[in-house]
C-alpha cells in the first residue's frame, strides 16, 4: 500500500511589467499592471513619464527602475500611488510630479 502525501507549495509571484508603449509584451500603464497582478506579484516599472492615478487595492512589490526618471504624473499635485490595503505594497523609484 502506498500513501500519496501532497505538500504545499507556496505561490510564486510573478513579475509584470509596464513600459511607455507598452512594448515587449508588458503593459503601457500601471493601472492596467495593478489590475492584472495578483496578490503579491511584482511589477517593474520602466523609465518614462505615466501620466494616470494609479490606486493598489493588493498586496503587490511596485518598483520602478529609477527614481529619477520614472514619473507618476498624476492629476493630484505630489501624489504617489494610493495604497487602499491593510497588506504592505512596497514602493520604490519614483518621482511625483505636478
Amino acid at each position: 500500500m502506498c500513501a500519496l502525501l501532497f505538500v504545499p507549495q507556496p505561490a510564486i509571484a510573478a513579475i509584470l511589467c509596464v513600459t511607455p508603449g507598452g512594448t515587449s509584451g508588458c503593459s503601457s500603464t500601471i493601472g492596467a499592471a495593478v489590475a492584472a497582478a495578483a496578490a503579491n506579484d511584482i511589477i517593474v516599472v520602466a523609465a518614462g513619464t505615466y501620466k494616470e492615478d494609479v490606486v493598489i487595492g493588493k498586496p503587490l512589490s511596485l518598483i520602478g527602475e529609477n527614481k529619477l526618471t520614472t514619473v507618476i504624473d498624476a492629476a493630484l499635485p505630489h501624489t504617489l500611488p494610493t495604497v487602499s490595503t491593510s497588506m504592505v505594497s512596497i514602493i520604490t523609484g519614483w518621482l511625483a510630479s505636478r
